[in-house]
């Protein structure tokens, strides 16, 4: 009697080789956890051949698959993928829909404008799903977003406020007329929002010089801080990275350094682009760096253990999350990134701890959920 032996595809193995054909096939896999990590891989390589299989897996029986797909996409940037990410923005799961919002953003085709403004807009819609909205549409940068994000002041939730913060100082100079007309609105929620934005514009020397002599209402007079050689690199480097010009960002890093060596902002955000680059020894350096001038600094400690991460180094990714913790025991990402750490050394059961304490400081943690899904799989 013959038996048949079926073996599941090694998707690190067809990774490392870009075999784009075996993990296309392996997007087909009767397991989901094979289909969504074939899905994720696809993602990171470059050929425009995984494109049509992606968009096919958007329709997976399973959803952590399509959320894969959807992420996946976002990182390939193809304006092929634009309209089957805006149906995906329908999906009745809201992780899948979320990755849609943000793949859309990372993509920046204006044609995703107007779906994403009703997502947003969409009081019914998940929280997440709202603020992945209101980011992409800070990443597209076109001026109809402005007014919708500015009216989204008035929502309740404190993380979709900062989330359109954000997305309105992305926009920036285009974003300055209605922002400064909306310091006049009868709603006080707006008007304060707007003033917020204002002067993170002002800050970072996007504002026109006619409007930065307005005087505008509600705003206290500031002083306007000289402008020092290392901010206008710092500033042209944040530009350029939101661009994603990454080479161009870090040399503008390294230049506002060489003029200021303590601004631990320029190397905290030097490491954010090294490690977008995939040069993860040289980010955790840069984190290093940013860590003895300031030993505190949360995002750093963070973004230490993302790039460790990357090189697999994940005991000491762990001692960084578990550092932002002891200063912030109420730190979702943190604990969230040690729970993706500990999964990937296998720690499945410690791994869904974390993720549970992430749960608990925001239920609607979509990456939270996705994790724990995985991991619980794996537990079985």
């Amino acid at each position: 009697m013959n038996v048949l032996v079926f073996f599941k595809p090694d998707i690190k193995k067809l990774e490392a080789k870009s075999d784009v054909t075996g993990l296309t096939k392996a997007l087909k896999d009767g397991d989901k956890t094979v289909r969504w990590r074939a899905a994720e891989a696809l993602g990171k390589i470059k050929d425009i051949r995984a494109i049509g299989p992606l968009i096919q897996t958007l329709k997976d029986r399973d959803d952590a698959v399509r959320a894969s797909a959807a992420w996946a996409l976002g990182k390939r940037r193809v304006e092929r993928a634009v309209e089957p990410l805006i149906h995906a923005l329908e999906d009745k799961r809201g992780i899948v829909r979320a990755n849609a919002a943000w793949a859309l953003g990372e993509i920046q085709e204006g044609k995703a404008v107007e779906p994403l403004i009703q997502t947003l807009e969409d009081t019914e819609e998940d929280t997440v799903v709202r603020r992945r909205a209101a980011e992409a549409l800070g990443e597209i940068k076109d001026v109809t977003a402005v007014e919708p994000l500015i009216q989204m002041f008035k929502d309740d939730d404190d993380d979709l406020r900062r989330s359109v913060t954000e997305a309105l100082r992305k926009i920036g100079t285009p974003a300055v007329e209605p922002l400064v007309q909306a310091l006049e609105d009868e709603d006080e929620a707006v008007r304060s929002g707007a003033a917020a934005v204002i002067e993170t514009l002002k800050e970072a020397d996007t504002f026109e010089q006619e409007k930065r002599e307005l005087k505008v209402r509600d705003l206290k007079p500031k002083t306007r801080v000289p402008e020092l050689d290392d901010l206008q690199w710092y500033n042209k480097g944040l530009d350029l990275y939101e661009r994603g010009k990454y080479e161009e960002a870090i040399r503008c890093f390294d230049n506002a350094l060489e003029k200021n060596p303590d601004s631990y902002h320029a190397l905290n955000r030097k490491g954010i682009a090294l490690d977008v680059i995939g040069k993860y020894k040289e980010a955790v350096d840069s984190y290093d760096a940013a860590l003895k001038l300031n030993p505190g600094d949360a995002r750093a400690l963070n973004n230490k253990g993302l790039a460790l991460r990357h090189l697999d180094r994940l005991e000491e990714a762990i001692e960084c999350y578990e550092s932002v913790l002891k200063l912030d025991p109420r730190d979702g990402s943190a604990w969230n990134n040690k729970g993706v750490a500990l999964y990937e050394l296998g720690s499945y059961n410690e791994a869904i701890r974390c993720y549970d304490k992430a749960l608990e400081i925001n239920p609607r943690d979509v990456d939270a959920i996705y994790n724990r899904k995985l991991c619980l799989e794996n537990v079985k």
